[in-house]
């Protein structure tokens, strides 16, 4: 089985507007303020609903490193941050995978015949997490090859495919 690998293409850590600006959770817009307050920089966040902000980023993430290519924060990012190239919307229950990121662009014919929880444990992990978070409860992705409860198969849950129009956007 194929995973993920990032090949530190920059274009999770790049932002265009409002329509692809990172989800945070009210604890996390904590520890990015903290975190900036640190390097002496300034972040905007909007507020779009109890407890979930939009983190206002143009251009590159302040946290982006240009000369590793990396994020100066990774064990401290936000899940949303942690979870791409995996897109959660909460809205229409959905879980996508974003042709943005140049790894699964390359490897999109193998990424949408592949259980999304294998291809990607770590993300779907954040994914876990964050869900975990919101519901108040213990949240796990089982993988493809489990049984349930009653000792059938599990059903995959549907990976669809998240072009530009979805941008990089959570929720």
């Amino acid at each position: 089985m194929t995973r993920f690998k990032c090949l530190r293409c920059s274009h999770c850590c790049f932002f265009t507007g409002e329509h692809d600006y990172p989800v945070v959770l009210e604890g996390e817009v904590k520890v990015l303020e903290e975190e900036a307050r640190k390097r002496g920089i300034s972040l905007s966040f909007i507020r779009i609903a109890n407890g979930f902000y939009l983190w206002a980023i143009e251009g590159f993430c302040p946290f982006y490193d240009f000369a590793s290519s990396s994020c100066t924060i990774h064990e401290k990012k936000p899940l949303s941050c942690r979870m791409f190239p995996l897109l959660l919307n909460i809205a229409r229950g959905t879980l996508n995978v974003s042709m943005m990121c140049d790894w699964v662009y390359v490897n999109r014919e193998r990424v949408f015949r592949s259980d999304v929880r294998q291809m990607f444990p770590d993300e779907v992990g954040a994914v876990s997490e964050l869900l975990s978070r919101l519901l108040g409860t213990r949240v796990t992705m089982k993988p493809a090859d489990s049984k349930n409860e009653e000792g059938g198969e599990e059903k995959q849950n549907p990976v669809n495919e998240a072009g530009d129009q979805e941008g990089k956007q959570q929720s």
